[in-house]
């Protein structure tokens, strides 16, 4: 299940997407998980239900990812499709956070192990769409060395990091990483491709960073608010 939500699924969506999105759209629906794991929480984890103040925290740095990469509309059918398959990418990597909290964090398997049985199970179930979509020719060396690069840093190392974060913090505060994706982009397209640095980037970011800041206020409120109900449920033993 984790290979497939993970990995088979959110890929192909994802690479489909990007086909006829445009890039900065597809980055602010890219940098929409924590806001699918907020609406599923109450469904499969109420534990994971976000309080008005993380909500606050959520829209506030949505809007700063726009910011950050630009809203750019949807003009044709391929684009709101490609649009779709990407929000159903985010959506099905969401619910593989909870299969990891749920099934992975309370037993014990570490991470390493969670990464290396969810990239194989979905290295398995894309292979076919694979052999059946592959191109005709042969692959030159930079895109080679492109594929390995992005497979183990931006796929295998990056997924051993998030399942760790789920089993330190919770799916919720993990997914927040999410949000910082715009400003990695913003950086990379600055340092490497020169483009400028517009005002609307920085603003957004300051909030992007804003946002995480009340989100996790809102958490932490939220966990103070359990452990005290916690201790006024504990009975006391007996001649306390």
């Amino acid at each position: 299940m984790l290979g497939a939500l993970a990995i088979a699924t959110s890929f192909i969506l994802i690479a489909l997407g990007e086909l006829s999105v445009p890039s900065g759209l597809a980055g602010v629906l890219l940098s929409s998980t924590p806001m699918f794991v907020a609406f599923l929480a109450p469904f499969l984890d109420r534990s994971a239900e976000v309080n008005r103040v993380q909500a606050l925290g959520f829209a506030v740095r949505l809007v700063g990812v726009a910011l950050v990469v630009g809203l750019q509309a949807v003009s044709s059918a391929g684009q709101l499709l490609g649009a779709l398959a990407i929000l159903g990418a985010v959506a099905s990597g969401a619910i593989s956070s909870f299969v990891v909290k749920l099934q992975y964090r309370d037993k014990g398997v570490p991470p390493t192990t969670t990464t290396l049985f969810s990239l194989g199970v979905g290295a398995v179930l894309v292979a076919p769409v694979a052999a059946v979509t592959a191109s005709p020719g042969v692959p030159g060396a930079r895109a080679v060395i492109a594929v390995i690069v992005l497979g183990l840093a931006s796929t295998a190392v990056t997924f051993l990091l998030y399942y760790q974060l789920i089993i330190e913090v919770g799916e919720e505060r993990a997914a927040i990483g999410n949000y910082l994706t715009p400003i990695f982009a913003l950086f990379y397209s600055v340092i490497l491709l020169g483009e400028p640095l517009t005002i609307a980037a920085v603003a957004g970011l300051a909030l992007i960073i804003v946002g995480a800041e009340i989100t996790l206020r809102g958490d932490s409120a939220k966990r103070g608010g359990r452990k005290a109900k916690a201790h006024e449920c504990r009975p006391h033993p007996p001649f306390h």
